[in-house]
């Protein structure tokens, strides 16, 4: 759902004001292969994600499509990781784990954990997921010029198969 609306500033001001909004999950195919909700132990989240794996269940999307990703977003919560994935219906796929230090230095610097501190366990973490969710394709044809990230990747992919 989207929708614009316009409106003046001031009378007479030369200037337009225009606000969009949108709702967070505007312009997704619900054909796409797989989707992936990212939910935190928050009230707010769990709502969201519930009303939206609500609307997929009435339109027959099928559950092995869908993953939840859960963002650990505090150093501790009441809600647990049991009951979270009691209320959502589904094993979280994969777990951010609480690292708010490691991602306010990065926003404070204005660099991605993965290429500022590349060997953090989360930096880890992000990579094999980002990884994970890549076309078969992609995961099997190695770039022309590698990067550090891709090597890094590729290699514990390969331990882990072993």
């Amino acid at each position: 759902m989207y929708r614009q609306v316009r409106r003046r500033s001031l009378p007479g001001d030369p200037f337009n004001v225009t606000d969009i909004h949108m709702v967070a999950h505007a312009g997704t195919h619900v054909d796409a292969p797989l989707h992936y909700f990212e939910g935190a132990p928050d009230m707010a989240s769990i709502r969201a994600v519930t009303a939206a794996l609500d609307t997929y269940e009435k339109l027959d999307y099928p559950k092995e499509k869908i993953k939840f990703v859960l963002n650990a977003i505090f150093p501790s919560s009441n809600l647990s990781k049991d009951k979270l994935e009691a209320a959502m219906g589904m094993s979280a796929f994969v777990t951010i784990p609480y690292t708010r230090d490691v991602f306010v230095e990065a926003i404070n610097l204005g660099q991605p954990v993965v290429t500022h501190r590349p060997n953090l366990p989360i930096s880890n973490l992000l990579e094999d997921f980002a990884f994970h969710v890549s076309k078969d394709a992609h995961k099997k044809a190695r770039p022309q010029n590698p990067t550090e990230a891709w090597s890094r990747v590729y290699g514990r992919h390969q331990t882990r198969k072993r």
